[in-house]
């Protein structure tokens, strides 16, 4: 008569619970590929859908500094920084889209507040010299006057802060 040894191997018992878990869907994810983490249905069950599930945090797609839902140019994430509508790709109704107005160092929330017409790129620092002013010599920072453009734009001066520029005006008299 032969007497028959069993064997449990330890690898074999954790490889076969991880099988049967898995089976059972314990183990499933929302985000096992990017397409799940934006099909609109609840892949693993777990009443989370999406985003919405911690399973897609890490997924580009749900991270709302890479989403654009209104194409404007901002994301999501920077239009609820600067408080612009993300659904609106122009939150002001000036006819300037948000992320435009941005990258123009302008507030895409304020109708009066927009990319210059004439075409001179408005500088980062424009709002640095508000209370400022040493005179009107050269290389002095003047008080932020404000005139009227030939295109009708009211025209602050400190808009342009990171041009050099020459101002010339006259007055009919």
């Amino acid at each position: 008569m032969a007497v028959v040894t069993l064997r449990w191997s330890p690898v074999a018992l954790v490889a076969g619970a991880l099988v049967s878990l898995g089976c059972l869907g314990l183990f499933s994810q929302e985000g096992r590929t990017d397409a799940e983490c934006g099909d609109g249905v609840d892949n693993d069950e777990d009443g989370l859908v999406d985003c919405f599930d911690d399973d897609c945090a890490t997924i580009d797609v749900c991270d709302p500094f890479n989403l654009d839902a209104d194409d404007d140019g901002l994301s999501d994430g920077d239009e609820d920084l600067l408080g612009s509508d993300p659904d609106n790709p122009d939150s002001d109704e000036d006819g300037w889209q948000d992320g435009d107005e941005a990258d123009e160092y302008c507030d895409p929330t304020d109708p009066g507040d927009h990319p210059y017409t004439g075409g001179w790129p408005i500088g980062a620092c424009r709002h640095d010299h508000q209370d400022e002013s040493g005179g009107w010599g050269v290389g002095d920072i003047v008080v932020n006057a404000a005139l009227e453009d030939q295109f009708g734009d009211r025209v602050k001066i400190h808009d342009f802060c990171e041009v050099p520029y020459l101002l010339t005006y006259y007055a009919e008299s």
